[in-house]
């Protein structure tokens, strides 16, 4: 039986990580146990304040952990600020590590919609990601994303608003303080929330729920931030004319307009990445499936493997496809790549 899309998520799940990386210009995190998957990099992007995104995506939204909040974490003095304790009176990790950045980052959950049919047979060789395809999107500042999570809590597993945050509290401190992911704790139905598309779009569009739970659920998120219809909400006009829908933090207005930015630069090249994409999918039928006990690549082929593909592809079409699965066009194989090349958007 071929590999599962679940199964392989580790895999899979970063394409619309390297499409967003991409589109925004950003570079993706590889220490996601205590960063969020996007972050700055003003070797291609200066975001002023810094910006970091975590992306959520499917078809119809995407899954939030409890121990993910800490994303939004970035300094001693959030810390301080949002825990409402000094730092130093942590234990565990903070002993000869910091945990801390020096420079902040302002954290957005991007929840991107996927908008292809593919099922997990299809996703069963080397560079099967270029079959996906992405939709519209909702950016929404983690604060927001914060007041959802306890707001589903209560709605779900039974808490009040108050014994909801001060779990959140806790988590987040003890995440902070540990080194390693907190994965014991995932057996708790509390520690998983979905983040539907439902959700976003009532945020964005200020609207209140079609549903009884959608109601109360929206209504909690209102209930602790009291002026959210008042913060600001922009629209651009995305790759293959897809819509970012982005509510911005009122204390960091300015990113709203440089997250636009960005979607205006860099909507045709992602275009034209998308139907390249299209176009090469023939390619993958020479590409025999891969065994049971292996894992296909989602780019970042070895030379070993390299070895193995050429059998069927040449070389050039070979780097054509790695191209594609890092969602880079033409113009950025040119112009982009650095000698230590890391996906550096």
């Amino acid at each position: 039986m071929a590999l599962s899309y679940q199964g392989c998520r580790s895999n899979y799940g970063t394409d619309s990580e390297r499409y967003l990386a991409s589109l925004f210009q950003m570079r993706q995190e590889h220490q996601g146990s205590r960063f969020p998957d996007l972050m700055t990099d003003i070797e291609w992007k200066k975001y002023s304040p810094h910006l970091a995104i975590e992306s959520k995506s499917g078809k119809d939204g995407g899954k939030l952990l409890a121990e993910q909040l800490v994303y939004a974490v970035s300094t001693a003095k959030q810390y301080a600020r949002i825990i409402g304790e000094d730092p130093t009176k942590l234990e565990g990790w903070l002993e000869g590590y910091n945990p801390f950045l020096s420079v902040p980052y302002h954290l957005f959950y991007n929840n991107i919609k996927r908008i292809d049919d593919l099922k997990a047979p299809d996703l069963d060789k080397d560079f099967s990601a270029i079959k996906m395809r992405w939709g519209d999107q909702y950016i929404i500042p983690a604060n927001v994303i914060h007041a959802y999570f306890a707001a589903r809590m209560c709605t779900k597993d039974g808490f009040d608003l108050g014994g909801a945050k001060a779990y959140l509290k806790e988590v987040t401190m003890d995440r902070i303080a540990r080194e390693s992911s907190m994965s014991h704790l995932r057996d708790r139905n509390a520690e998983f929330q979905n983040f539907e598309l439902i959700y976003s779009k009532a945020f964005y569009n200020r609207t209140e729920g079609n549903t009884d739970n959608q109601k109360r659920v929206i209504g909690l998120v209102h209930e602790q931030i009291g002026d959210l219809n008042s913060y600001p909400r922009k629209t651009f006009i995305g790759p293959c004319n897809t819509r970012v829908h982005i509510i911005g933090n009122p204390k960091t207005p300015g990113l709203i307009r440089q997250m636009g930015e960005s979607i205006i630069e860099r909507r045709a090249r992602l275009t034209e990445v998308a139907e390249e994409r299209l176009e090469a999918i023939s390619l993958l039928n020479s590409i025999a499936s891969t065994p049971d006990d292996d894992l296909f690549l989602n780019g970042d082929i070895t030379e070993a493997r390299k070895s193995v593909l050429r059998r069927n592809l040449t070389l050039e079409q070979i780097g054509l496809l790695e191209r594609l699965v890092s969602w880079k066009s033409k113009g950025d194989a040119k112009e982009l790549e650095k000698p230590d090349d890391d996906i550096p958007f």
